[in-house]
């Protein structure tokens, strides 16, 4: 696993949020304020291929990346907006 994927799936898995790849963008500059929103979305697109998150895509908004434990059947798009 490289740098990024350790500290975008540290950030997935510490957060009480429901994170989009901005969310993530915007968390991961504090540690490597010279990555690119790029990195990011090819390093999320690795851990989701490689199963170690879930990327939820609700109709009208962004994609949303949390653990494969979490539970998001019971979230409404209302919920993910918060």
């Amino acid at each position: 696993m490289t740098k990024y994927e350790k500290a975008i799936y540290h950030i997935i898995h510490t957060s009480s949020m429901h994170l989009t790849a901005g969310h993530i963008f915007e968390l991961l500059k504090k540690e490597y304020p010279k990555v690119v929103l790029a990195t990011v979305y090819n390093n999320l697109n690795k851990l989701w291929e490689s199963g170690l998150i879930r990327k939820i895509t609700l109709e009208g908004m962004p994609e949303f990346y949390l653990l494969p434990s979490d539970d998001w059947r019971n979230y409404t798009n209302e919920a993910f907006k918060k």
